[in-house]
């Protein structure tokens, strides 16, 4: 089985200028570590006006099913609401790829992953479920709370929840989740998780207010434990039955010393994980990122 992969990617603007290298960072980890037609295809969703770049930039990477999409194409939405920022937008990529992926399992990638070992389809996929990495709600207590006042239901603070990016989304459940949200507010799901954002002034009532904080995993992870599929399509990451985790805590994270990480722990065999991020908005310099972990990459 092979997996479809979607990468958002954005090449132009201040904070978006070496995101191509980063990209470019993690396909030389995925050339080194995934095994061969893992990916099947790798969809890069980047913005129409930056299409022509992207492609000749890529054109070396056909080994790796890379695909070039143009976001307007997999989200029409965008056309109208031209003013949503990057972090909402790359969210809605992720959930519409999954429920369009060819393949019933999507990985989401963002341009600060790298890959650091040996990665299967075996070692993601266990028994027709995907791997999922549990991660505490407190973390981020308030993107639980929002995304479970939009569904209507408990959040269950005190129990796990999931990691976010390197994830592993099931095409099924994300069509179960849309669904169910056009259903609720009566509308398409992106128009309405789109009306919740700030900018619009209806949302300073108290009902709308509280659901702004939406995350896609967090609607997708609350709405597979409410409808009793995640045991069906996920596997929990780092168990007996399922060893290998999908990101390592030895990333570098916001408040992380870049200068003090050591990359030989993530690529080590002591470190069970199969990704690691370097967080994009410490706005590391790519070279300086390629020059710690190029003796790792062999190829």
């Amino acid at each position: 089985m092979s997996i479809c992969a979607i990468l958002p990617l954005r090449t132009q603007g201040k904070k978006y200028g070496s995101q191509i290298q980063r990209a470019e960072i993690l396909l030389n980890s995925l050339r080194n570590f995934a095994e061969p037609d893992l990916f099947k295809p790798l969809r890069i969703v980047i913005p129409g006006c930056e299409r022509i770049q992207v492609i000749k930039f890529f054109d070396g990477w056909r080994d790796l099913n890379v695909e070039i999409i143009d976001e307007e194409e997999l989200l029409p939405i965008l056309k109208k609401y031209n003013n949503v920022g990057g972090w909402h937008k790359q969210q809605l990529i992720k959930l519409v790829g999954a429920m369009t992926s060819p393949t019933p399992f999507v990985l989401t990638l963002d341009a600060d992953v790298v890959c650091t070992k040996t990665t299967t389809e075996k070692n993601l996929i266990i028994n027709k479920r995907a791997i999922i990495q549990s991660a505490r709600k407190t973390v981020h207590r308030q993107w639980w709370l929002s995304s479970a006042a939009i569904l209507g239901i408990n959040p269950d603070m005190e129990k796990p929840g999931m990691a976010v990016t390197p994830a592993l989304l099931s095409k099924h459940i994300c069509q179960s989740l849309t669904q169910h949200l056009g259903e609720r507010y009566a509308m398409h799901w992106t128009e309405y998780l789109l009306s919740l954002l700030p900018n619009n002034l209806k949302n300073f009532c108290p009902d709308r207010w509280k659901k702004r904080k939406w995350t896609e995993y967090t609607l997708y992870y609350l709405h597979a434990v409410d409808r009793e599929m995640l045991n069906t399509y996920h596997i929990v990451a780092g168990t007996q039955e399922a060893p290998g985790k999908l990101v390592s805590r030895n990333s570098v994270w916001n408040k992380t010393p870049f200068n003090r990480w050591d990359p030989a722990i993530c690529f080590s065999a002591s470190d069970n994980s199969h990704f690691t991020v370097i967080q994009g908005n410490k706005h590391i310099d790519p070279e300086f990122i390629w020059a710690r972990i190029k003796p790792f990459i062999q190829r």
